[in-house]
């Protein structure tokens, strides 16, 4: 099924969402200035995220297994352990997701907006 169809099909996008179009659609929302070197697949998937759960209801391995919540806390205490490499977050992109979720969890959805929404409205960010 091409992207057309599956942006069409209404009922399924209801039923389980779409990870890759909503990740692909979200590659639209990124801005450089907030997403640095080795993050670009990485923080478009907060507007991924932000789609399952707001739109279709969907949390962590509802919207997609890579968020499982042992798996997840099992990575970041391997990197965490393992000295922070930064190359090793790189690799991993839900690693780095897991991390962020983390944050969500813990300060919600309205702290990123205002995150964002300071990058947008000030300049010397």
């Amino acid at each position: 099924m091409d992207f057309a169809e599956r942006a069409c099909d209404l009922v399924s996008l209801y039923e389980k969402g779409d990870w890759g179009m909503f990740h692909e659609l979200g590659h639209n929302m990124q801005r450089y200035w907030w997403t640095w070197d080795g993050s670009v697949e990485v923080t478009v998937n907060l507007f991924t995220l932000y789609t399952m759960k707001h739109f279709l209801g969907k949390l962590g391995s509802e919207s997609h297994e890579g968020l499982e919540n042992s798996q997840s806390q099992e990575k970041i205490d391997r990197y965490v352990a393992g000295g922070r490499n930064i190359a090793v977050w790189n690799e991993d992109p839900f690693l780095a997701l897991a991390m962020y979720y983390q944050l969500i969890g813990e300060f919600g959805w309205d702290a990123l907006k205002e995150v964002f929404k300071r990058y947008e409205n000030d300049s010397s960010l």
